[in-house]
């Protein structure tokens, strides 16, 4: 397992701490936000020196099926299957501003017969605090995620360049039956540009599967 650590520079300054990696079953992904580290970055946000959140994460851990199975589960494009979960937490400045979700469901690699490594999710949602809301310590709605990763190019100098992107849709909910100005979907879209560097000799992402290593 690859660790990598590292400054996230922004509007909002923040310490991560990320890892990924494959051992056996498990297909492991998450990171760890000191938010607005120093006390630096835009006023109306709080962080860990400021009295705000000093702490967010997420821990989307997988479990090959295939593999405790111990035989190949594909059906046509979809050649791995998992028990995928997605922890999120945000420990606030205090409960009231606190939340902390875990998605459980079912996901899958999905074979696009060319350089894009595609996989999904499927997901049903616990939600224990949620900044006071009133879907609090219940089972509130699912999330549907697509996760997308596309090798662009390798570089003499053992660099590489990789696009790396995920969609979470959030439906659902009942947050706005008691709540009118809150919704009962989202839909939100991360896409990245990765440089990354490594020595020759070291660890490298593997391109067929975006979380194996070689």
């Amino acid at each position: 397992i690859v660790l990598v650590t590292g400054v996230q520079t922004c509007a909002l300054p923040i310490l991560e701490y990320e890892y990924f990696g494959r051992k056996g079953p498990f297909e492991l992904y998450g990171y760890i936000d000191v938010p607005k580290i120093l006390g630096i970055g835009n006023s109306n946000d709080k962080g860990a020196w400021d009295h705000g959140s000093p702490l967010f994460m997420e821990h989307e851990p997988r479990i090959s099926i295939d593999y405790l199975a111990g035989r190949s589960l594909a059906i046509g494009p979809f050649k791995e299957w998992y028990v995928a979960f997605d922890w999120i937490y945000d420990h606030g400045s205090n409960t009231a501003n606190r939340a902390n979700t875990l998605y459980s469901g079912l996901g899958t690699d999905i074979d696009t017969h060319s350089r894009v490594n595609l996989s999904a999710n499927f997901y049903g949602r616990y939600q224990w605090e949620n900044y006071g809301a009133s879907n609090e310590y219940s089972w509130d709605g699912y999330r549907a995620q697509m996760k997308y990763i596309v090798p662009i190019d390798t570089f003499d100098n053992g660099a590489s360049l990789t696009y790396i992107g995920f969609t979470n849709y959030d439906f659902g909910s009942d947050l706005h039956k008691d709540n009118p100005a809150r919704t009962a979907n989202a839909l939100v879209a991360t896409n990245v540009l990765l440089y990354s560097f490594t020595d020759r000799k070291s660890t490298r992402l593997n391109s067929s599967h975006p979380y194996y290593l070689v």
